[in-house]
């Protein structure tokens, strides 16, 4: 709380600064404003509880706030990509604490997310480059999204019905 304040504070003493020299924001560029450097933040914190809540990644929630917010795509598709990076990075370094990795299966999924990263990056880029719209970016978002809420919901339906019937919660630590 203390750093989101001090923050804040050297924020908005760099917008005065800017505004005092004539520079002005680009489209899509977050506007700084005392109202929205309050906001932002809490949005933010709203952001990272549900997807603890739901456990999901964290970009799958701040890239659309991002371009509810006003965001261009690009750089609301490279910080969700981003958040999603260091998500996945602090799970396999979990992982890898507790000797539950099957390296076998962390090779070839690895292999394959790289594979298709760029496979996918050089479509959407030349998707948005032949029909100059920056919105394909967002329907790629929105559209990975929907597939993660279908398989999220199927795998909860599937657990639900035939899985454990103990659906209550359980100690953390052993029994």
């Amino acid at each position: 709380l203390v750093a989101t304040l001090g923050l804040r504070i050297a924020l908005l003493r760099s917008v005065k600064q800017k505004s005092a020299l004539g520079l002005t924001a680009l489209p899509g560029d977050l506007q700084w404003t005392p109202r929205t450097t309050a906001i932002y933040p809490a949005f933010a914190v709203l952001a990272g509880v549900l997807a603890g809540l739901l456990g999901i990644g964290g970009g799958m929630v701040l890239g659309p706030l991002l371009v509810a917010l006003g965001c261009t795509p690009q750089p609301v598709a490279a910080t969700s990509a981003y958040v999603v990076f260091i998500t996945a990075t602090s799970g396999l370094c979990q992982v890898c604490i507790f000797g539950t990795l099957p390296y076998d299966y962390a090779l070839l999924f690895a292999s394959m997310g790289i594979v298709s990263t760029f496979v996918g990056q050089t479509v959407v880029d030349w998707l948005v480059r032949r029909f100059k719209q920056d919105a394909i970016v967002v329907l790629v978002i929105g559209t990975v999204m929907l597939i993660a809420l279908l398989l999220m919901t199927m795998a909860g339906l599937r657990e639900a019905f035939h899985g454990n019937e103990d659906h209550g919660f359980k100690p953390l630590c052993g029994t």
